[in-house]
Order: C-alpha cells, then sequence, then structure tokens
C-alpha cells in the first residue's frame, strides 16, 4: 500500500470533491473542497489514510497548489459559487509554496477573489505565528475570506481568534456532536456571543443528524455542514446542474423535476463496488432509462458508472428539450417517477 500511495503523490493523483455548506434557510451558502488520493482506478483514499506519507515526502506543497488550482477553475465556470480550500499552518511557514500560491490569487480577478475562502486547518501546530499573521493579511488585503477551522481546539483557540481578522469560525466536531450535553451546548452558546460581536460567522461542522441540526439552529449557528445536510460530492454534479439551468429556464415545472432528479445524485462521488443485490433494486426502482440497463446478473458496476449513466439520461433530457420536445422529456421524467 505504501508504494502505491508515494506513486499517486509523486504523479499528484488528486482528486478533489466538494461538500455543501447550507446557511439557516436551507441554501448552499459554499462548498468546502475536499481532496482525495487516486491510488488505482477503483480505490480512492481519504486524507488521514495519506497524510503520514505525504508529511514524509513532502507533497504538501504540491497538493495546496492543486487544491488553489482546482478551486480557481470550477469557479470560473461557477460564477455564483464560493469555496473554501484548506491550508495548514505549516504549509503557510513554506515560504517558497506559500509565495506561488499568493501569486495565482493575486492574477485572478477581484470578483472571483471575493469567493474564494482560506480555511486555517489543525494538521499541523503553527511554527511561526509572525508568518501566519503575515499570509493573513495579504490575504486580506485582496479581499478574500478567512475560515479558522477546529475551533476550540490545539491552535483554533482564543489566542489565534486574538491575531488574526476572520470571517468565519468552523467550531470542532467534537463540540457538535456533543451539543446535547448541556455543558457543551453552553460553551458553544459563549463562543457564538463573542463571535456575533466580532461579526465572525459561524459554521457547524459534522452536523449528523435533525437533533444536533436543531439544536445548533436554535443556539444562532450560521452555517451547517456535514452528512446530515449533504456528502462531498464531484464536479459530475455540478455538470448537470449546469445542463438544467441553461435549457430549463422557462419551464418551471421541468426545472422542478430536474432539481429532485439531481438531489439523486448528491453524495455519489466516491468509487465503490455495488452488489449484484443493489443493481436489482435500482432496476426495480427504475431509476435509469430502459433501454440503459442491459445488464446481466454477473454486472457489478461502479457508483461513477451510475452516475456517469444518470448523467447521459440528463443529456437526453436537455437535448430534447433544446428542440422543444416537450411530450419526449416528460415521458423520460415519468419512467423515472418524476
Amino acid at each position: 500500500m505504501t508504494a502505491k500511495i508515494q506513486n499517486a503523490l509523486q504523479s499528484n493523483n488528486y482528486t478533489f470533491v466538494m461538500q455543501p455548506i447550507f446557511s439557516r434557510d436551507g441554501l448552499v451558502e459554499k462548498y468546502e473542497s475536499l481532496v482525495r488520493l487516486n491510488i488505482s482506478d477503483t480505490k480512492e483514499l481519504l486524507p488521514y489514510e495519506f497524510f503520514e506519507e505525504a508529511e514524509r515526502n513532502e507533497s504538501f506543497k504540491n497538493m495546496m497548489i492543486h487544491s488553489l488550482q482546482h478551486a480557481v477553475e470550477f469557479l470560473k465556470t461557477h460564477s455564483d459559487k464560493k469555496i473554501a480550500i484548506n491550508i495548514s499552518y505549516r504549509d503557510v511557514a513554506e515560504t517558497e509554496a506559500i509565495n506561488n500560491f499568493l501569486k495565482i490569487i493575486i492574477a485572478q480577478k477581484s470578483e472571483l477573489k471575493k469567493r474564494i475562502i482560506i480555511e486555517l486547518i489543525e494538521t499541523y501546530d503553527i511554527e511561526d505565528i509572525d508568518k501566519v499573521i503575515a499570509f493573513c493579511k495579504k490575504v486580506k488585503d485582496h479581499d478574500i475570506k478567512l475560515s479558522i477551522d477546529d475551533f476550540g481546539i490545539k491552535n483554533s483557540n482564543f489566542y489565534i481568534l486574538s491575531l488574526i481578522d476572520i470571517d468565519y469560525l468552523k467550531i470542532d466536531g467534537h463540540f457538535i456532536k456533543n451539543i446535547g450535553s448541556e455543558k457543551t451546548k453552553l460553551i458553544v452558546e459563549i463562543i457564538i456571543g463573542l463571535c456575533k460581536k466580532l461579526n465572525i460567522k459561524i459554521i457547524a461542522e459534522h452536523v449528523e443528524n435533525e437533533d444536533d441540526y436543531s439544536i445548533l439552529k436554535e443556539i444562532g449557528v450560521d452555517f451547517f455542514q456535514g452528512f446530515y445536510l449533504g456528502k462531498p460530492s464531484n464536479n459530475l454534479f455540478f455538470k448537470i446542474m449546469n445542463i438544467f439551468k441553461n435549457f430549463c429556464k422557462r419551464r418551471t415545472r421541468f426545472l422542478y423535476r430536474l432539481m429532485k432528479f439531481c438531489e439523486r445524485l448528491s453524495g455519489e462521488s466516491k468509487e465503490i463496488e455495488v452488489r449484484q443485490q443493489e443493481i436489482k433494486e435500482e432496476l426495480e426502482e427504475k431509476v435509469y432509462v430502459e433501454r440503459e440497463l442491459e445488464f446481466t446478473q454477473e454486472n457489478i458496476i461502479t457508483k461513477e458508472e451510475h452516475i456517469q449513466r444518470l448523467y447521459m439520461f440528463i443529456e437526453t433530457v436537455a437535448v430534447n428539450f433544446r428542440d422543444e420536445n416537450y411530450e419526449e422529456v416528460d415521458r423520460l421524467f415519468r419512467k423515472i417517477n418524476l
């Protein structure tokens, strides 16, 4: 496994998925870009599975630059989106790498820069606080938003809050998962009260159930992130969203159907093997257009292939809508119970 990880890191085989962050009214306010490492066509590693190896061969520098480049390309094609990218305090201490990072940011148009959020994460301790302060000042000079991750543990505490002018504060998942405790709830309420006085918006991460979500909303959290609300998704989801934006501006009922359809795709970014029984169940539910479903009992396909088939369905709908063949569009949607 170690050799595969090393090869993937050296080849920069990164994938970036985006997890939605929701406002109090239930709308997506922004996305957080999360890195994955592809060690094969079917195997994708989460950060905790390869960060130790990345630290040994100093791959974090490349990862940081790739993360920013991905965010910039995404924002160029999604003018109504905001995206948060993660940087560790150790990244900030790498002079050459951080200078290259800043050059890429500075080269962007002002409108795009305003939609970038730099999120300082807790992967490493602060080695040089002066460099962190200087970096944050440069970032703020270009109208880029700053966020502190994992607030309440290690470096993400009141000390760093007193030194850096931030826009968002993300409360550590430990507090969110234990928000049902009166003591934890009181601590979070104190943090929220302080942030309101400092004009800092609060993000609750790791929101995993309705009860926690309700409590957090009640005590004044501004934004919410977690699997209960939305899982990380890849760019294919956003390509599909763009298709129905282009073809359904004047047909509200088709727009609604497409939006409901796209909800089925949320969280389908990670490639995993699907058992034969899952395929049968999906066939019974008529998720796909019948002519696209020529599977045998021996078929085992990946979720990414599922999404590709759904994407083909959307393209079929889009073409018929463009050609004003509304009866065919209606028939296609009825086939998948929309």
